[in-house]
């Protein structure tokens, strides 16, 4: 339950965000960011809006141990929340400028010369300023609504998709969905990670995302995306790692559940993971008495995995796992080695680094899959399958993943802290530019009439 009031304005000195969460003036620099991105394709060059914003939350969700003035807060549920708020403040603004007010100059009559023959063709009244054209290599492309990429390599893709994940069988996989119990009081440690992360946060790549459209998937792994006047390459296998690192952070405790229906061993699944390439050698010791080792630390562990992370294990079985993104299953082949490395990786010592060990093997084990580009293209007219057992165990298919992307995947990237790395090791690469597309277009014209 949230209820919202908001009012907005826009002003020439800069960014003014007033915002109220159940009566008390306080902060949020992911809902300001978000709510201040439907402004620019709005507001005339060097203004900045003027925000009031007031939320009604319960308190029980609201979390105000972030800051020591309590003034910056977090909320359940916050990335859901705030991409709601977006959406419902660019449909308030998308109708504030059907109505304006111009300065008109007349025009001189010498150009409304009076036609003897009614039915000839009259030539248009000209005006003595002209209109502004905007540069051709400045011209943006900034509705979605025009089509992405995917409308011309693959006709009605998105819609059977939609489809398909409507009519998707969840019970193939025996997987059921719960929420649990109000957010606890968030601990010292898991605010200085999310600070660590905040600190090294990237200005740039986060008006990116906040300002980005969506173009199409040049394969599973890479999208497409078009910020200003150029176009970036996005490698979603490494960017939802980071987005599963911090969602863990940010919903640290309060994560949803998915129940297991199937309640696989946990012994059995190191087991599994032991027998793996590379994982186990003889020097180790006997793999029996490896997997019970393990097996006996994380039954150890279990209540507290169960209470932060919402991997429940119950008389020795997997009974739950956590949902960090909507509509998407983790890859339950990675599921033997995620244990492994959560009685192996993980420092279960010391607090911080204890959870900080919890939300990387989280984030490792929930990163969308490398899926190689050979899923057969679907006809409309067919029939539309449902996700089967094969799909979950991947991750699923290769049109599921590249749906996600554009519709869940690109919308929760709005609302982390992109890491400045991403800018140096092939995350987000610019593969293009029209300016410079341009000069090369210029180039040639002038090569062409040289010739001639």
């Amino acid at each position: 339950g949230i209820n919202a009031e908001y009012m907005g304005n826009y002003t020439s000195k800069k960014s003014l965000f007033i915002l109220f969460i159940n009566g008390r003036l306080v902060e949020s620099s992911l809902l300001k960011r978000a709510v201040e991105g439907c402004y620019v394709d709005l507001l005339p060059k060097q203004t900045h809006p003027f925000l009031y914003l007031s939320l009604q939350i319960q308190p029980d969700r609201v979390d105000v141990n972030v800051h020591p003035t309590k003034k910056e807060v977090h909320f359940l549920n916050e990335a859901e929340i705030i991409a709601h708020l977006h959406l419902v403040v660019a449909n308030c603004l998308k109708d504030q400028n059907v109505a304006r007010t111009f300065t008109t100059k007349p025009l001189h009559q010498t150009n409304l010369t009076a036609d003897p023959n009614p039915g000839s063709k009259r030539a248009a009244p000209s005006s003595d300023v002209a209109s502004p054209k905007e540069l051709p290599y400045k011209m943006v492309r900034t509705n979605e609504q025009r089509g992405s990429m995917d409308l011309f390599v693959q006709p009605n893709s998105l819609t059977t998709e939609a489809d398909r994940l409507s009519q998707a069988n969840v019970a193939a996989l025996s997987l059921k969905r719960r929420v649990r119990p109000v957010d606890p009081s968030q601990l010292t440690s898991i605010a200085n990670l999310i600070a660590i992360r905040d600190t090294h946060e990237d200005p740039f790549l986060a008006g990116l995302f906040e300002r980005a459209t969506f173009v199409g998937c040049a394969n599973p792994r890479y999208t497409l995306l078009q910020y200003r006047t150029a176009l970036y390459l996005m490698d979603c296998c490494r960017v939802t790692e980071e987005v599963m690192y911090q969602r863990v952070l940010h919903h640290f405790g309060a994560l949803p559940l998915i129940e297991l229906a199937s309640k696989p061993s946990v012994k059995g699944l190191i087991l599994t993971a032991l027998q793996l390439p590379g994982v186990w050698q003889e020097s180790d010791g006997d793999q029996q008495v490896l997997a019970q080792k393990a097996t006996d630390l994380l039954l150890s562990k279990a209540p507290m995995m169960a209470e932060y992370c919402s991997v429940t294990i119950e008389d020795g079985n997997l009974t739950s796992l956590p949902q960090l993104l909507d509509g998407y299953i983790p890859p339950l082949r990675r599921l033997p080695l995620f244990l492994l490395r959560l009685a192996t990786d993980v420092d279960w010592s010391t607090e911080q680094q204890c959870f900080h060990d919890l939300a990387t093997e989280l984030a490792s084990f929930y990163a969308f899959p490398d899926l190689p580009d050979t899923e057969p293209s679907q006809e409309p007219s067919q029939a539309t399958p449902s996700l089967d057992l094969v799909s979950f165990m991947e991750g699923g298919t290769v049109t599921h993943l590249q749906w996600l992307s554009q519709h869940v995947l690109l919308p929760v990237c709005r609302t982390v802290a992109p890491p400045n790395h991403w800018a140096t090791d092939g995350t987000v690469v610019q593969i293009a530019c029209l300016e410079n597309l341009y000069k090369i277009f210029e180039r040639c014209e002038k090569k062409k009439k040289k010739k001639k």
